[in-house]
C-alpha cells in the first residue's frame, strides 16, 4: 500500500546559533474516492531526549572515574578503523 504518514527527526539552527532537534510528522488527509486533499505537519521539539540519549551513550562508552574510552568503546572504535 501506500505511505499515508512519515516521520523524521531534523536538526534546525534556532536564530541564536543553538542547535535544535525536532520530530517532523507528516499525513496526507484524504478527499473522496481516497483522493489526496492535504497534508498536516507537526514538528516536535525533541532536543531534550537527544541530549538525554547523548549522555547515555557518553556514559556507557566511557569509565566513570578516569572518563577514558572503557573496553567496549574501544573495541567498537578499533573495529570501524579496521572496515573503514
Amino acid at each position: 500500500g501506500r505511505r499515508r504518514s512519515y516521520r523524521i527527526d531534523k536538526r534546525y539552527i534556532a536564530a541564536d546559533g543553538r542547535i535544535v532537534w525536532c520530530a517532523l510528522t507528516v499525513v496526507v488527509v484524504h478527499a473522496p474516492r481516497d483522493r489526496p486533499r492535504c497534508f498536516v505537519s507537526q514538528l516536535v521539539d525533541v532536543t531534550a531526549d537527544r541530549t538525554r540519549e547523548a549522555e547515555l551513550a557518553r556514559r556507557a562508552a566511557t569509565d566513570p572515574l578516569t572518563t577514558i574510552a572503557n573496553r567496549s568503546a574501544a573495541w567498537n572504535r578499533l573495529e570501524e578503523l579496521d572496515t573503514a
